[in-house]
Parts: C-alpha cells; structure tokens; sequence
C-alpha cells in the first residue's frame, strides 16, 4: 500500500511466464528446517510455538515461487548439515 492506495500485483517482465507458486508442503518444509536451524543456533528456544507461528508467517508472506522454495530448502538443509547433530 503506498500512500492509503492499493498497488497492483506484481506482474511478471514482458515475454516472461509468470512462475507457478510453492505448494504449501514446500513451504511447509522450508518452514520447519529454517525453525530446525534457528533452533539448533539457539537463535530462537526449541519450545517456542508463538516464535515457530510468527516464522511461519513470515515465510508465507514471502510468497515464494517454487523453484525459490526448492534452492531455499536445500540452503537450509546445507547449513543443517554443516552445523551437526545438535550443535
């Protein structure tokens, strides 16, 4: 919203297909490693359900498309790796 007025969506570039969106249990999984991260990082308490419902949010406001949720899952899924079993 700029100024009180709506904007328009976003709309895909001239001569470009507009990318299907991410299916819900794409960004549900991108969801749950990003808490599985930020968890292990004690960046946020395990136990935390309202620090999980606003993460969840916030992902869903991205509205991502589904390649960008496939390259975020798998960022996620590297940084897990890298930092261990319960590191």
């Amino acid at each position: 919203m700029i100024r009180g007025r709506k904007t328009a969506a976003a709309k895909a570039a001239p001569g470009q297909k507009e990318k299907a969106a991410a299916k819900s249990a794409d960004v549900e999984r991108l969801t749950q490693l990003l808490f599985e991260v930020l968890s292990t990082s004690e960046y946020i308490q395990p136990q935390a359900v309202a620090g999980e419902e606003k993460l969840r949010r916030l992902v869903r406001r991205l509205k991502l498309n589904a390649n960008d949720a496939v390259v975020l899952t798998g960022m996620m899924r590297q940084i897990a790796w890298k930092m261990g079993p319960g590191q």
